[in-house]
């Protein structure tokens, strides 16, 4: 199965055109390259005060309620990437500007979800990531390469969640390989940006009953501020 992982904030407006086949280096959607990367230094373990300590994720801390399924881990390292990756690989220059990050996430069989926030230093940062990833999306809807099994597609719609919201679908693969997908919901309350994310065995591109569940999630979250 595919795992499609990302980082946070964008900027700019010249993205690279998706092409027919994976591409050789990260896209960011910012015409100058990210100057950051999951594997540097400042990806140490921190909790920023940007969260506040008694604000809990939709299902952080649940142990495991399916068999094979891990219970829900809770990660504060600063550097994660954000697990939106429309270009395979992608990067998002407000990542650099985060004061702190949390993710949630279990695994199973065929199963991966994860709930992430990220906080920021002022709203207008944390609007500017969230339109980054639309870019993003706008700018790798297709590629790769089917008889490889890496072909992607992805598909998204803007919903109404806190200051601003959307959700994703995507799927990779081939004709000769699992269909697998991923299902995204992303909202915006204030400086905070929430991502809700679910991978399976998705088999199109759509906005789905998938799709609305991990909506719903964005919600629980928006509701909670």
């Amino acid at each position: 199965m595919a795992t499609a992982l990302v980082i946070a904030g964008c900027t700019s407006q010249n993205v690279a055109a998706p092409t027919s086949t994976a591409t050789s280096g990260p896209v960011t959607a910012s015409s100058a390259a990210s100057t950051r990367s999951p594997a540097t230094s400042d990806s140490q373990p921190q909790v920023g005060s940007g969260i506040p300590a008694n604000l809990l994720l939709p299902n952080e801390n649940e142990g495991s309620t399916s068999p094979g399924a891990t219970g829900w881990k809770t990660d504060n390292t600063i550097g994660q990437p954000w697990l939106l990756d429309p270009c395979r690989p992608t990067t998002y220059p407000t990542d650099s500007k985060r004061v702190a990050f949390r993710s949630v996430s279990r695994t199973g069989p065929e199963l991966r979800q994860a709930r992430q926030l990220a906080a920021f230093p002022s709203a207008d940062v944390a609007a500017e990531t969230v339109s980054g990833f639309r870019r993003v999306l706008s700018a790798c809807k297709t590629g790769g390469n089917a008889s490889e099994g890496n072909a992607w597609q992805w598909v998204s719609e803007d919903v109404r969640i806190g200051d601003d919201g959307f959700v994703a679908a995507g799927t990779v693969g081939g004709p000769a390989f699992s269909p697998s997908g991923t299902r995204i919901a992303v909202t915006r309350v204030g400086s905070l940006v929430f991502l809700a994310y679910d991978e399976g065995e998705y088999s199109s591109a759509q906005i789905d009953g998938g799709a609305r569940k991990t909506q719903q999630v964005a919600e629980q979250f928006a509701a909670s501020k």
